[in-house]
Formats: structure tokens, sequence, C-alpha cells
């Protein structure tokens, strides 16, 4: 099984990720532990493969074969400051009536 290796901004946590099969990533501190992680959700996954036709496929997979390693640069932003997502607790929120002009 291909995995690729995203290590986070900081180096605190690394996702081990099989791009073949959709779905199939796990994330931990460590690259070694993340693919552990992986490993064990593979019983599971089994059971996806075979709701898609596709366990055979499936069942000859033996080794975790890491082909890539991205390190992030940095923390992806959409510009907008999470603060202003945070709920408040002074006012509830009311939804502002449609008008059409």
């Amino acid at each position: 099984m291909r995995v690729t290796l995203e290590i986070g901004p900081k180096g605190k946590q690394v996702v081990a990720v099989a791009p073949d099969w959709p779905g199939l990533e796990r994330g931990a501190r460590t690259g070694e532990a993340a693919i552990e992680r992986l490993r064990s959700y593979i019983p599971r996954y089994a059971t996806v493969t075979k709701l898609a036709g596709m366990e055979a496929a499936f069942a000859n997979i033996t080794d975790v074969d890491v082909v890539s390693i991205i390190r992030a640069r940095a923390q992806p932003t959409s510009g907008v400051s999470r603060s202003r997502f945070r709920a408040s607790t002074s006012k509830p929120f009311r939804a502002k009536p449609w008008s059409v002009n």
C-alpha cells in the first residue's frame, strides 16, 4: 500500500494517507505512530472495500510503502479571524428578516 506522510507546520502532528484508498488516513505525533494507527484501521476499512466490490484488490495488500513525505510550510488561513466565529454568551443570535426592494 502506498502511503504519504503529511507533517504539520510545527512538526507536532503527522498524518499517514493512503492516496489509492480514499478515506484511509490516520494521524499521530510521529510518522511511525501514524503508520501503525493506519495499519490498525485496515480491518475496519476492509468493510468499505467489500461494499465497493474491491475487496480482492485490498486483500492482497501486505506492506506499507512510504512514497513521499510532505511538510506543511504554514497554517492555512482563510483571511477571517477565528475569534469572529466564537459563540457570544451575551446576546443570542437572531436572524434578520429578508427584505425585497
